[in-house]
């Protein structure tokens, strides 16, 4: 799948997507992160996700939990 056609399929999502990296940089984001956050894409690929969720947030765990699974978890 080329990338236009993922971004079509990840924007026709309802729900925010990020796409993070293992540094906690935001790689992607789709139409509905942006306008949950009020930040376009191109502002949040600058930034990481820790620029928006507290220090502490059970997300930020969840983030790690992934990694560490290698498997989505639902919470």
């Amino acid at each position: 799948m080329s990338r236009t056609s993922s971004d079509a399929v990840m924007n026709a999502l309802p729900l925010p997507v990020l796409t993070i990296g293992d540094d906690n940089a935001i790689l992607q984001a789709n139409a509905a992160a942006e306008a949950f956050l009020d930040t376009s894409e191109r502002v949040l690929v600058k930034r990481k996700i820790n620029d928006f969720i507290p220090f502490g947030s059970p997300v930020l765990a969840l983030i790690d939990e992934v990694r560490a699974r290698g498997a989505s978890v639902s919470e």
